[in-house]
């Protein structure tokens, strides 16, 4: 069940649970206690519970040449450690490569 956002005209807020194959679309109405809210978006990606794809920092990159000397540093297989998200941006800009 994911929780979804509702709004009325006077701006009041409200929650509610659907499974996401009954949710309803995005503007359409429901009614609560007489009152008409609509469905609003809601960026708020921790209450879906869906992970963002991030790293931390540093991490060694299982997709990057091995041998290359793109300016990083080295773990003991020879595959690049990313130091951070401006060395990651650099590295996969050099490669040819873009970022999910």
């Amino acid at each position: 069940m994911a929780t979804y956002l509702f709004k009325s005209d006077s701006g009041e807020i409200i929650e509610r649970c659907f499974s996401m194959k009954d949710a309803p679309p995005i503007g359409s109405e429901i009614v609560v206690e007489g009152q008409v809210f609509r469905r609003v978006f809601s960026a708020d990606v921790g209450a879906a519970q869906v992970a963002r794809v991030t790293h931390q920092y540093p991490f060694v990159s299982r997709s990057l040449p091995y041998g290359d000397d793109l300016g990083c540093k080295r773990d003991h297989k020879g595959r690049q450690i990313i130091a951070s998200q401006r060395q990651e941006r650099e590295v996969l800009a050099r490669c040819g490569f873009v970022r999910d």
